[in-house]
């Protein structure tokens, strides 16, 4: 890895781009919008971007947000100018075994702690979907027992929600986490954080815009806000 003192450039870019990350106002905003076209209208103004406007169904929306995704990429690959770092980040959150031994090549503590939470909350995701309350249990006395009774809670109740439900809860945690990385001044931290945060915002959008896609109700579509 490089010298900390060498992204100080790149971590003044990171803060300039985090403040055009999409806010939870601009989502609630999307979620109230009237129907598709209100949501995509509302999301073109925060984006600037009139393409936005054009997507009709989950085909178009999945290009947007592939393309989105790769612009990002490429801005943390040009940040970072570190390959090995890089192609251990982007192994996240999709290939775990295969980020796992990139990590573990870096040493990069920080990395290997994003591994571990996506890792466990993915784990305790698929308990959660299989109902196993053994499993999801043991979670409760670890740094995931917020999130693992508060979905546990909302699944025994039945409620219409609970998957959004968990995805904000996953999304928050992730998001305590990576603000550790806003008081770094030097080090890749604070673009690595910029870069999940930007994954986070693709999985809300996918989120949202299918729901409006497919109707669903925004009382529900709100549980991710």
């Amino acid at each position: 890895m490089k010298n900390r003192a060498d992204y100080a450039y790149a971590v003044g870019r990171v803060r300039a781009l985090e403040t055009r990350l999409i806010s939870p106002e601009v989502f609630r905003n999307i979620i109230e919008a009237d129907a598709l076209t209100g949501a995509l209208n509302v999301l073109s103004e925060v984006a600037h971007e009139e393409e936005i406007k054009k997507i009709r169904n989950s085909q178009d929306l999945e290009l947007f947000l592939n393309e989105r995704a790769r612009r990002s990429r490429k801005i943390v690959a040009q940040l970072l100018d570190d390959e090995p770092l890089c192609s251990a980040l982007f192994s996240l959150p999709e290939n775990l075994d295969a980020a796992e031994v990139k990590i573990n090549k870096l040493k990069f503590e920080f990395l290997g702690n994003l591994l571990r939470h996506t890792a466990k909350l993915k784990e305790l995701s698929d308990s959660l979907r299989l109902n196993l309350k053994d499993r999801i249990a043991n979670f409760f006395p670890t740094d995931y027992g917020r999130v693992a009774r508060l979905s546990s809670e909302a699944n025994q109740k039945q409620r219409e929600d609970s998957c959004l439900f968990f995805e904000k809860l996953k999304v928050g945690f992730m998001a305590d986490f990576l603000a550790g990385a806003k008081y770094i001044t030097f080090g890749p931290e604070p673009i690595i954080s910029y870069y999940f945060a930007k994954l986070n915002e693709i999985r809300l959008l996918r989120w949202v815009i299918l729901g409006k896609i497919n109707q669903i109700p925004n009382k529900l579509l709100l549980a991710l806000t």
